[in-house]
């Protein structure tokens, strides 16, 4: 071989071992690491404090903001059937799938 290549191969051989060594110890102190933290002692739960004020149902006065909400952008008469949450959307989708393939039918 030649001696310059007879170099590069031992630099990178070095640098190889090197690299290994350097991961291990690091991967032994990640391990120290975990291990101390995970032994140590955690602080008690605090118990959460009693509330200054009793929680208020606005559950009506919500439904009556909306209500007065859909009187004043709706002409006419409306009536809320339903308040609840909202779901996660397919319902959308799905009603605008319907729409889209049933709004025309092709010639056969």
């Amino acid at each position: 071989m030649d001696e310059m290549t007879l170099i590069a191969v031992k630099t990178s051989a070095t640098a190889f071992v090197l690299m290994a060594v350097i991961a291990a110890l690091c991967a032994g102190l990640i391990r120290v690491i975990v291990t101390v933290l995970a032994r140590s002692s955690r602080a008690p739960a605090r118990e959460a404090p009693a509330l200054a004020m009793p929680v208020r149902d606005d559950r009506a006065e919500v439904a009556a903001v909306i209500a007065a909400a859909v009187h004043a952008a709706l002409p006419g008469r409306h009536r809320i059937i339903h308040l609840g949450e909202a779901t996660n959307g397919q319902d959308w989708t799905r009603e605008t799938r319907t729409r889209l393939h049933t709004s025309h039918a092709p010639r056969r």
